[in-house]
């Protein structure tokens, strides 16, 4: 139903803290609040206590409601986004990810919870003055995500065996629009520019800059990875500049974030 997303959230966050600290846990969950939204999932905080009576500790956690239209293959990517990002917690990585996860079933829905990740959204930054760059921290972020070694992983995400592989799928769906002039054009570019046959690799494959959060003391961290795959790492290059004209609010932002990326990878992409 609509509006009872914060209900929803309490109890899988219950669920899922009693999960994280043990059945006898003894979980206070606090005032849960929205604090995001996305396509088809609502994000909802909280804080909770919990443990045994003389060893008390205090966790903030976030559940990722699926809202009430939400396509039901929406369950199965949480299922997959929650043994993701428990392998990726155990990875030694140059960014941060939730370093713990659970899926809940409740009212019919997969309910993502995990910790709460500390950091402002890298969106805030674009245009400031403060010397952050966007398009070096996105850059530097999926040139790391791209080189994470994906034979543990394979069980966790949809696989495409190469870049072109995963084109080739993409193409596939955008294929099936028909009778949009936008679509066919899309169609013949795509078709013109397929990549090699390379390897594919992990893409995180919803690289926008509100799931790339920045904390001063801490590296950056990367959330929200229900789209995973080993695929075409160009997907996420499309999904961060998003075929702008200005990506990152910069006249050469594609070229600054190339740049960026291919100083950080192993080789430079084709």
């Amino acid at each position: 139903k609509k509006g009872t997303g914060w209900l929803k959230a309490k109890t899988a966050i219950a669920a899922a803290a009693n999960a994280h600290l043990g059945e006898h846990a003894n979980v206070e969950v606090g005032w849960v609040r929205k604090v995001g939204e996305g396509l088809y999932r609502d994000v909802y905080a909280s804080p909770v206590e919990g443990g045994a009576a003389t060893n008390r500790v205090e966790l903030s956690d976030v559940a990722l409601v699926p809202s009430w239209d939400a396509p039901r293959e929406t369950d199965e990517r949480v299922r997959r986004e929650v043994a993701l990002l428990r392998r990726l917690a155990e990875t030694d990585l140059p960014f941060r990810v939730p370093g713990w996860a659970e899926a809940v079933e409740e009212s019919g829905h997969t309910i993502l919870v995990r910790d709460y990740v500390d950091g402002f959204p890298l969106d805030l930054f674009y245009g400031s003055r403060i010397g952050v760059k966007p398009w070096q921290v996105t850059g530097t972020i999926a040139a790391a995500v791209h080189a994470t070694p994906t034979d543990a992983l394979k069980a966790f995400v949809p696989v495409h065996g190469t870049r072109l592989a995963h084109a080739e799928a993409c193409l596939a769906e955008v294929a099936e629009i028909t009778g949009e002039p936008v679509a066919d054009d899309a169609v013949a570019w795509i078709r013109a520019h397929l990549p090699p046959e390379d390897s594919s690799c992990l893409v995180h494959g919803d690289l926008l800059p509100q799931n790339i959060l920045l904390d001063i003391e801490n590296p950056p961290a990367l959330i929200d990875w229900e789209y995973s795959c080993l695929g075409d790492p160009a997907y996420d290059h499309a999904i961060a500049t998003r075929g702008s004209k200005r990506p990152f609010k910069q006249r050469d932002g594609l070229a600054r974030f190339l740049e960026s990326y291919n100083g950080a990878a192993d080789q430079e992409l084709r």
